[in-house]
């Protein structure tokens, strides 16, 4: 679209040129030698041939520019439009995680509790202290319930298709084994966040009852590596609107 447009200016600016030259030689031209009446005539005749042409050109020269502002328009909109589109990308691409992101927010740290002297590992009291996938999923879910927008633990981003499962002492997301402490970096809405942790219903306050060690502060820069690319569905397929 913009080459067409490119090539249209052109041609236009060509035509405009020589219109230019012929409406020059029209205003200089003059009749200083003594004319026969035949050659008056014809001086009289191509004079008004000219004049006419001349009204002619210069309605043409109108259009010209009419259409030449039209399609500096047109490509100014088919910039704006490329602009508009490329943001859009852009934008998508770091909501799904493929692209490097920083902004403000919270980082929480949580670390399995410390058991007491003689107490057995297989006791509730140290079951509760510990941390669990499922722990895991809950807070991801109610971070994501409370503005934030970005989301990695331990460096490994959170996206819409990660897995959170137990893996013995570890953590597992994206296929890495992730060991404590879990440090979860949290992108999005600082007012939101802030008072989800200060929510006595909010699950990171509540693990810290049960006596895992959690450690929250809020920041003004934080980043959050990409994936480096979106991932292509290899199965899912846009389904054709219903008629």
């Amino acid at each position: 679209m913009r080459a067409r447009h490119k090539v249209m200016i052109f041609t236009i600016m060509v035509i405009l040129g020589v219109m230019t030259v012929l409406l020059i030689k029209v205003t200089q031209g003059s009749m200083d030698s003594i004319l026969t009446t035949a050659e008056y005539k014809d001086a009289n005749d191509q004079r008004i041939k000219l004049i006419s042409d001349l009204g002619r050109l210069e309605e043409d020269n109108a259009e010209m520019r009419k259409k030449l502002e039209t399609y500096k328009d047109a490509m100014k909109n088919d910039e704006t439009t490329v602009d508009e589109i490329e943001y859009e990308l852009l934008r998508n691409a770091a909501l799904a995680g493929a692209v490097k992101v920083t902004g403000s927010g919270i980082v929480i740290t949580m670390q399995d509790g410390e058991m007491t002297t003689g107490e057995d590992k297989d006791d509730v009291l140290n079951y509760l202290r510990t941390i669990h996938n499922t722990d895991m999923l809950k807070i991801l879910n109610e971070l994501r319930n409370s503005g934030a927008e970005a989301i990695a633990i331990n460096g490994e981003r959170i996206l819409e298709t990660s897995e959170v499962y137990c893996s013995w002492a570890f953590i597992t997301i994206n296929g890495e084994k992730l060991p404590a402490p879990f440090v979860i970096e949290v992108i999005g809405d600082t007012d939101m966040l802030r008072s989800y942790l200060a929510s006595d219903y909010g699950f990171v306050r509540m693990i810290g009852y049960r006596g895992v060690r959690v450690e929250t502060i809020e920041s003004d820069s934080i980043t959050i590596d990409g994936t480096g690319g979106l991932r292509v569905p290899e199965h899912m397929k846009i389904a054709e609107p219903e008629v």
